[in-house]
């Protein structure tokens, strides 16, 4: 790969990662507070998730200023939904679908997306 690619990709990848995680950090929050925690853990969790989607902002126009939009916006959009997923599974007990043929479907909806962006 070239290395303006592979920034474009890394700049993306960044973005997308903390987008996902302000995503995560802010539902967190809530489900703390259902299982009784103390009431400061939700805007805490909301100031977090902003200032993560603040530095996604700042790393997706770097990104954009810097490369090819199809690259940074599809990266990011990637890096996004397998970061909450994962966070979401394993941070906060989310499970796949139990149905084997939806899981499938799922997991091979994934890969493609993957290998599509590679």
């Amino acid at each position: 790969m070239e290395s303006e690619v592979v920034e474009e990709v890394i700049y993306g990848l960044e973005s997308g990662i903390l987008f996902g995680m302000a995503s995560v950090i802010s539902k967190l929050g809530f489900v703390l507070l259902e299982q009784g925690f103390s009431m400061m853990l939700l805007p805490i969790s909301i100031a977090i998730s902003i200032c993560c989607s603040g530095t996604g902002f700042f790393y997706q126009t770097r990104g954009l200023k810097h490369g090819r939009a199809i690259v940074v916006s599809t990266c990011a959009a990637v890096a996004s939904i397998v970061t909450g997923v994962l966070a979401g599974m394993f941070a906060l007990g989310e499970r796949l679908p139990s149905a084997p043929g939806a899981r499938l479907l799922l997991l091979l909806g994934w890969l493609l997306i993957i290998v599509g962006v590679v």
